[in-house]
């Protein structure tokens, strides 16, 4: 991972909280179906974890690029 630049505690977070996440996963869609991903408070999650992304995205972009558009 070190050798092809990959963040390695993004790994180990992932490797770590993932059967957990998994779990909610299954248990929200036996208990409401895909209902619960219309609650509100999933959708506010679901827009920030999107707009961190592209924020992340356009960050590295301008680092890379050299600040263009």
């Amino acid at each position: 991972m070190k050798s092809l630049g990959w963040p390695r505690p993004v790994f180990l977070l992932s490797f770590i909280l993932g059967p957990v996440i998994e779990k909610f996963y299954f248990h929200s869609t036996m208990m409401y179906g895909s209902a619960w991903l219309l609650r509100p408070a999933v959708i506010i999650i679901l827009i920030l974890s999107f707009f961190i992304i592209y924020l992340g995205w356009k960050i590295q972009g301008k680092a890379t690029h050299g600040g263009g558009n």
